[in-house]
Order: structure tokens, then C-alpha cells, then sequence
């Protein structure tokens, strides 16, 4: 697996955990689901942040700053976004759209995925999925990838 076909999968993940969350029924399945999506969300961000960004920077300079600064908004909201809080779902519907917004760029035609592909080399992304994975870990706090 390389770094693209590992971010794609952590899109896929988090999309199946907003989907689960959307479907949960007891406060307590949707307060489990919103740790798991934080979780993950956070390791996404830093591992597109710290290893993959850097690498296709001077190829996607325009969509690495965006995505950037909605990292820093996102980061922001789930910093603030506590899952008792009155305004959770409003503002868990914004994180929502961010998500999806996020997926979307990074998939589509001549987005940072497909500029990754034309751009490395196989072996070069490769190297990365296994960066990638050692900073979701460090983030997660575990060892599982």
C-alpha cells in the first residue's frame, strides 16, 4: 500500500464513521463514534500536514494552503466541540461539511492525490505510507495502523 492508497482509505474510514454516527441511536454510541472521529480526523491531518503536503508542495502549492488553513479551522472547532455542549450538532454539521469539502478536493481530478501520482515515484510513496503511519500512531498514542 502507498501513501495515496492509504489516504484514501482514512477518507473512507472517516467517511464510515460519520455515516455510523449519523445512524447511532444512544448518546453514548454517538459520544463513542465523535472520540474515534476526532481521533481520526486529528491523525489525518497531521500525517497529510507533516509528511505528505511537504512532499508535493512545490507540485500543489495552492491546494496545500487551503487545506492547511482548514486544518487549522477544523483543529479549532474539535478543540472547542465538546459532545454535551448545546451547539454540538450545529457545529459537528459544519465539521461535517469540512470533511466532506477536504475528501473531495484531495480526490478529485488534478487534486493533491492525483498530482502525488503523476509526481513520485512508486517507491517514494511507499516510503511515505510508512511515514504516514508512524505519525497516526504518535498522534493516536497506539500502535495500531
Amino acid at each position: 500500500m502507498d501513501a495515496i492508497d492509504l489516504l484514501r482509505r482514512d477518507h473512507r474510514d472517516l467517511e464510515r464513521l460519520v455515516a455510523e454516527f449519523d445512524e447511532a441511536k444512544s448518546d453514548k454510541e454517538l459520544a463513542e463514534l465523535f472520540v474515534r472521529i476526532r481521533a481520526k480526523l486529528l491523525a489525518h491531518a497531521e500525517a497529510d500536514l507533516r509528511v505528505f503536503y511537504p512532499a508535493i508542495k512545490s507540485a500543489a502549492a495552492d491546494e496545500i494552503k487551503r487545506s492547511a488553513k482548514d486544518y487549522i479551522e477544523i483543529a479549532k472547532i474539535l478543540k472547542e466541540l465538546h459532545f454535551n455542549d448545546d451547539r454540538f450538532d450545529e457545529r459537528f454539521l459544519v465539521l461535517k461539511f469540512m470533511i466532506r469539502d477536504h475528501i473531495d478536493a484531495d480526490e478529485s481530478v488534478d487534486g493533491v492525490l492525483d498530482i502525488a501520482r503523476a509526481r513520485l515515484e512508486p517507491g517514494e510513496l511507499v516510503q511515505m505510507a510508512q511515514k504516514i503511519v508512524g505519525v497516526e500512531q504518535t498522534v493516536r498514542g497506539d500502535k495500531a495502523a
